[in-house]
């Protein structure tokens, strides 16, 4: 009868157990849910606008230097 009670003293501390661990790792996803969303708010808010400003640079410095290139063909020949 002992070991009856044993096994079931042992089958609950399991049970706490699994809880504990199946809290830890809820609690633990939804930091990396936070984290998460921040990383997406900073990619769709700071990141892309930049990226475009940055492309439309990179045009403008591409048609100046082109113009450059071409009146100085011009001159040379």
């Amino acid at each position: 009868m002992d070991s009856e009670v044993n096994s079931e003293v042992n089958n609950v501390n399991s049970v706490n157990s699994d809880k504990k661990h199946l809290e830890i790792l809820e609690k633990k996803i939804g930091e990396i849910d936070l984290k998460l969303i921040t990383i997406l708010e900073l990619l769709q808010n700071d990141i892309r606008p930049n990226c475009k400003k940055m492309s439309s640079h990179i045009d403008f410095v591409d048609k100046v230097y082109e113009k450059r290139i071409a009146v100085g063909a011009y001159t040379c020949s």
